[in-house]
């Protein structure tokens, strides 16, 4: 059998490829770009109040929200860190905060005596503990003030599964600095596991 192609059906089928890929093109180029997707920034926020050994840090500083969080640093420092003594009954606790310019500030609390949930003072016996400092291109150093010493209310004692929590308030200081001599410290929180 032979086939015999008409040359006016060649001419058509050319005709219809052309008119197809022409509204292929059209279409392509008459679609409108969708928007790209604005990249979701995750803001800090403070942490709840639990008791579950959470490792959690946060508290306003002059009205600003410090929250720990798990950024680079140096000496891979966990963003809460520091210890409970059984022995002793000392907490000695730190708020580590860093962003991704490689400036970080960190925040320390320090009680004694801590027998069970109850209100205590801040163990400030000299000038000059560190309360927050503030690493960048100029280092900021606020110290526990010995006449103000604020205080901590241990809201969860858990000495077998390793758990203390608790809030605070404070002031700290630094007279050398004129435009900004003191910090208040609000709203502290950390639910800590040793």
């Amino acid at each position: 059998m032979v086939l015999i192609i008409n040359p006016i059906m060649k001419t058509n089928n050319n005709f219809l490829k052309s008119i197809v890929y022409l509204a292929l093109v059209f279409f392509a180029f008459s679609c409108e770009k969708l928007p790209e997707p604005e990249p979701v920034t995750q803001e800090p926020v403070m942490p709840p109040l639990t008791h579950t050994g959470a490792n959690t840090f946060g508290c306003y500083i002059d009205g600003e929200l410090f929250v720990a969080n798990e950024g680079a640093s140096v000496w891979s420092i966990p963003a809460v860190s520091g210890s409970f003594d059984e022995g002793t009954k000392r907490l000695v606790l730190q708020g580590t905060r860093n962003n991704n310019d490689n400036l970080s500030d960190y925040m320390v609390i320090l009680v004694n005596n801590i027998e069970e949930p109850g209100n205590y003072m801040f163990d400030i016996k000299f000038d000059h503990v560190k309360g927050y400092t503030q690493k960048s291109e100029e280092s900021l150093v606020y110290y526990h003030d010995i006449g103000n010493k604020g205080s901590c209310t241990i809201t969860h004692l858990d000495e077998s599964n390793n758990i203390i929590s608790g809030i605070f308030n404070m002031i700290l200081v630094n007279p050398d600095y004129d435009n900004r001599s003191s910090i208040i410290v609000t709203d502290g929180r950390f639910d800590f596991r040793y």
